[in-house]
C-alpha cells in the first residue's frame, strides 16, 4: 500500500526523535513526517481550494516542500540535502539539517 506514511516509515520499530530539538521544531517534524501541516491541510478545514506554492507555483504537498520545489532547491544544497527525499525525516544530523533549512523558508512558521 503506497500511503504517506510508508514513504516516510517503512517498518514498525519505534522511532525516537533527536533530542537536541526544540520541542517546537519535534511538533514540526512530526507533523511534516504524518504529511499533516497547518499549511498544507488547513483548506480542508477552512473549505477552500488546496493551497498554491507562493514560490513556484505547484500544488503545495509536505513532499514539494521537501523535496520538489524547485525555488528551494539552492535551500537544500547549501544544507546538502539533495534528493534525499523522505530520508531527511529519519537520520537525525539529516533531521537537524532539515529543520534549519526549513527556519530559512516562508513555510517553517505554518507548518
Amino acid at each position: 500500500m503506497d500511503t504517506h506514511l510508508n514513504r516516510v516509515k517503512q517498518n514498525v520499530k519505534a522511532w525516537i526523535p533527536p533530542t537536541t530539538l526544540k520541542r517546537a521544531d519535534r511538533v514540526k517534524l512530526h507533523r511534516l513526517r504524518m504529511g499533516h501541516t497547518r499549511i498544507t491541510h488547513a483548506y480542508l478545514l477552512l473549505r477552500q481550494e488546496p493551497p498554491i506554492c507562493s514560490l513556484c507555483g505547484s500544488s503545495l504537498t509536505v513532499f514539494h516542500i521537501i523535496q520538489d520545489c524547485a525555488a528551494l532547491d539552492n535551500l537544500r544544497s547549501i544544507f546538502d540535502l539533495q534528493s534525499d527525499g523522505y530520508d531527511c525525516l529519519e537520520t537525525p544530523s539529516k533531521i537537524v539539517k532539515r529543520m534549519s533549512s526549513l527556519k530559512k523558508t516562508r513555510y517553517y512558521c505554518q507548518i
